[in-house]
């Protein structure tokens, strides 16, 4: 009597609650039957989560990059009377290239290539001085062997590079030696002009006072063949700066440094003009009287120290500036370059936690179908919404444990970083999920056999490499072809992956929403082609 009064309330329950209790019941029931035969499997749900690590941990160890290092020949014909010395050129290859030998011949380069000493050869030609004398572009030939397309690009966009390097080192030779041939442009505007002035000074004073008329004339006109070249000088220099200003188009600042400095050195030069012409005219009456013009000599001696002065803004660039004025000052905005393992760490995740809800699901229901379960199912008392809900939350409980393992061997092992919201990944992962094992069920539901669900499983595998933004960027495909990268859970999850783990940005709606209405969508589609199958085993 006293239990009846404990279990009368539970028998007066609403009847309105018994449906929803049961299909909690059965579909539990469900659950722990997958959950079972997959846990009753030690060594697949070992294999499921260390394996995956394994082979990334091994990746991450093996891999070196993309381009490497390539040992290069240096091919310099005979007739171009070019050195040969290959310490001369080391400095003129940038990487991947790598200066190897430099030789004379094509043939001798041919038989380092051979025996494996050099992968790629640069041939100057030998008539590359007359083709430039004529006006011509004599080309440079870069020589390489590669089939894979993506290094092969690579390696013609390093040789247009190196080929710029080449001229840019020609050409700063060039300006060099044409520095130093000319002494007015290769030093400092007017360097020893104020010492060689006052020197000169000197002379036409001591031969006025010893009324050397011949030697005093011969200072002069030293003093003027030097004002002379200071004006070469100062002339050269500002044509340059002018043509540099054309070429930017740059307005005149006629109340600039620059240009005040330019006037002053002008008039500094044209007052010693006039102030040698007017010793030249009274160098008789100098003579004479044994008397040099002191005060002349003191106003060309300023005059040449001023003229100096405000000659040193006039100071030519460096022949590298002047060939190549421009450095690229390159800026990434990313908080971060991770490096490659850190950048596909989070697609591999995705990849993963793809692929392997998807095998989960995908051999279920024909597994049900080869043992004969699915006879079973149609008599029994459960709906179909109930076996498929157990059989997700299963499935669903057991790869979430799979992600949340992986997740934690990424970040403390292989250190890739999480700069965003655990609860934004979490999330993530929980949606990529839902809609792999919906994807899953779908595939189940269509396949008769266990051999077709595992092709079927493979080529979505196969898809979601090549189009889900794996090793592809989308933006590389056609806008046709991207429908079926938009058709791939794993697209989605790569790009927010990435998105909070490696930049740290939140959550875009975009990507949970579309996983959300994949995962229901496919879900019940495949819901109801079991439903279908059911009704058929009738």
């Amino acid at each position: 009597m006293a239990t009846d009064a404990i279990f009368a309330p539970l028998r007066k329950r609403p009847r309105i609650l018994d449906r929803p209790l049961r299909g909690i019941v059965r579909g539990t029931a469900f659950m722990g039957k997958e959950l079972h035969e997959v846990l009753r499997q030690p060594r697949l749900l070992i294999g499921l989560v260390i394996g995956p690590f394994l082979i990334l941990l091994l990746f991450g160890s093996a891999f070196q990059g993309q381009i490497t290092r390539q040992p290069t020949v240096l091919v310099i014909p005979q007739s171009t009377n070019l050195s040969a010395n290959k310490a001369d050129y080391d400095k003129l290859f940038q990487f991947p290239f790598t200066l190897e030998a430099v030789v004379r011949s094509p043939e001798e380069a041919q038989q380092l290539i051979a025996n494996g000493s050099a992968t790629i050869t640069i041939t100057i030609p030998e008539d590359a001085y007359p083709r430039i004398r004529a006006g011509q572009h004599p080309s440079i030939t870069v020589n390489y062997d590669q089939i894979e397309p993506v290094r092969a690009d690579q390696f013609r966009f390093y040789s247009y590079t190196e080929v710029n390097e080449l001229n840019r080192r020609l050409l700063i030779s060039v300006v060099n030696q044409a520095k130093d041939s000319d002494p007015n442009t290769a030093r400092p505007p007017l360097q020893g002009f104020p010492e060689a002035m006052q020197t000169q000074t000197t002379q036409y004073n001591d031969a006025v006072q010893a009324r050397d008329i011949s030697k005093a004339q011969g200072a002069l006109a030293e003093m003027t063949t030097l004002t002379l070249g200071a004006q070469n000088d100062i002339r050269t220099r500002v044509r340059l700066y002018e043509g540099i200003e054309r070429y930017f188009n740059a307005p005149p600042q006629p109340n600039s440094d620059f240009a005040k400095r330019q006037t002053a050195v002008e008039s500094s030069l044209t007052s010693i003009e006039t102030i040698i012409g007017n010793q030249q005219t009274r160098l008789p009456q100098q003579v004479a009287a044994a008397a040099p013009d002191t005060r002349a000599s003191d106003d060309l001696l300023a005059n040449s120290r001023a003229a100096t002065e405000n000659a040193q803004a006039l100071q030519l660039p460096p022949a590298d500036v002047l060939v190549a004025p421009f450095q690229a000052e390159i800026e990434n905005r990313a908080p971060k370059v991770p490096g490659i393992i850190s950048f596909y760490g989070p697609a591999v995740l995705a990849l993963l936690l793809q692929h392997i809800s998807i095998t989960l699901t995908a051999l279920t229901l024909v597994r049900e179908r080869t043992v004969g379960a699915t006879q079973l199912f149609r008599v029994s008392p459960s709906a179909t919404i109930e076996i498929m809900v157990g059989k997700f939350i299963g499935y669903a409980f057991i790869a979430g444990i799979i992600g949340a393992v992986l997740a934690v061997l990424l970040k403390y092992t292989l250190n890739v970083p999480m700069r965003g919201s655990i609860v934004d990944l979490v999330v993530m992962i929980a949606l990529l999920i839902a809609a792999s094992l919906g994807l899953g069920f779908v595939i189940s539901a269509i396949s008769r056999t266990e051999t077709q669900a595992v092709q079927y499983a493979m080529i979505v595998l196969l898809a979601s490499v090549f189009f889900g933004n794996f090793f592809l960027p989308i933006d590389t495909l056609y806008p046709w072809a991207r429908v079926v990268s938009f058709a791939l859970p794993i697209t989605y999850g790569t790009i927010a992956f990435q998105q909070i783990m490696l930049r740290g940005a939140a959550l875009p709606l975009l990507y949970p929403a579309a996983l959300g209405v994949f995962a229901v969508g496919t879900f019940l589609l495949g819901t109801l082609l079991f439903r279908r199958e059911l009704r058929r085993a009738g």
